[in-house]
């Protein structure tokens, strides 16, 4: 008789087989080619773009140390969408 590891083995064995099997003769005809799905992408990039607007502030570089070197700043961005 067989262990009841050798047995769950084995039949772990057969399910990733028979998964694999299945993944490998799956047609692929339903996914989009990319040029399609990057078009639509933009279209829709460009919709939400004319209720964006972009701001800047300066924001300190290091802002956990109170000495005076870390007082660095860089131009932090920030978007806002007026339509909501």
């Amino acid at each position: 008789m067989m262990s009841s590891s050798t047995c769950c083995l084995l039949t772990l064995l057969l399910l990733i087989i028979s998964s694999a099997s299945a993944i490998a003769t799956a047609p692929f005809s339903y996914i989009s080619p990319l040029r399609i799905v990057s078009g639509s992408l933009k279209q829709q990039q460009q919709k939400h773009e004319v209720n964006l607007h972009t701001f800047f502030f300066n924001q300190t570089l290091d802002h956990f140390s109170f000495r005076p070197q870390n007082y660095t700043t860089f131009k932090q961005k920030f978007v806002i969408n007026f339509k909501h």
